[in-house]
């Protein structure tokens, strides 16, 4: 007579230390000094983010303009940022990389610097436009650099590290934007100005 027992079943779950995450500091500590470089001026740019969160406010409230000539400009530099997106990356291309980040940079925040000091919304207006076509045209070509100067194994976390920068920069300047904002609208726009130069300084000597 056989006899037949049921299975035993067993954990497919074998416990064991779990493998701990490598901090994202000494990830970016592997990459190359220009890539450092490069995260560390996206940082301290953004950092500086203290124009667009706050435009809209300067413009009604310190430019006493009316809702539709502050919609109009902010139009207008929503037009610029897109345009100067877009032609970035044929700029990148045919001009290169870093000279197409110090363009930016330099042109970005000596218009900035200008905004800060006017003394009329006239001369104010027509610095804002050309901010709006100049300022974002970095944004390719430190994408295209990551991927120059990281091999294929690494460019993922060179990515993240640039996304890292951004958010952190971002969300702090947003805050600290908003102190600066009460005290003088024209701190946004030296803070801005002379924080977007520091990238460029980063860049030139990277």
């Amino acid at each position: 007579l056989c006899m037949s027992f049921p299975p035993v079943w067993r954990p497919i779950i074998e416990w064991g230390e779990r493998p701990m995450l490598e901090s994202p500091l000494r990830i970016v500590g592997r990459f190359p000094r220009p890539v450092r470089l490069l995260l560390f001026g996206t940082l301290v740019n953004k950092l500086g983010t203290f124009i667009i969160p706050y435009l809209t406010l300067v413009l009604l409230r310190d430019f006493h303009m009316r809702e539709g000539e502050a919609a109009r400009l902010l139009f207008a530099y929503g037009f610029g940022s897109v345009v100067s997106i877009l032609a970035g990356g044929v700029i990148t291309d045919r001009f290169g990389r870093r000279r197409t980040l110090l363009v930016s940079l330099f042109g970005s925040g000596a218009l900035a610097v200008a905004m800060g000091l006017v003394p009329s919304a006239e001369l104010f207006v027509p610095l804002l436009v050309a901010f709006g076509f100049i300022a974002d045209l970095y944004r390719p070509a430190a994408s295209a650099m990551i991927g120059d100067l990281l091999p294929s194994s690494e460019r993922a976390s060179g990515f993240a590290g640039l996304r890292m920068a951004v958010n952190l920069g971002w969300a702090s300047g947003t805050a600290i934007g908003g102190l600066l904002a009460d005290w003088d609208w024209r701190l946004l726009f030296l803070g801005d100005g002379l924080t977007t130069l520091a990238y460029g300084v980063l860049v030139y000597f990277a």
